[in-house]
């Protein structure tokens, strides 16, 4: 969870880990609905911007993925 920006953290790395992963894939999630959604109504969108969208959306699926394998480690102790 995140409050003013700040994460609060649960004191269980688990549930933690688990909470980033969960938040990681809903905001690449996000940022794909996004772009598809200015590709199917926005015909004029410039590339700049699907481009910085498609960016952040990839940046949320390497974050996913990065935590995916330390949540892997926190259930295989």
């Amino acid at each position: 969870m995140e409050s003013g920006g700040k994460r609060i953290r649960s004191g269980n790395d688990k549930i933690d880990v688990a909470e980033e992963l969960i938040n990681a894939l809903t905001a690449a999630g996000n940022y794909l609905a996004v772009l598809d959604n200015m590709i199917r109504s926005e015909p004029s969108s410039t590339q700049d911007r699907l481009a910085e969208t498609l960016e952040k959306g990839v940046s949320q699926v390497e974050r996913a993925s990065v935590v995916a394998r330390r949540l892997h480690g926190l259930l295989s102790d």
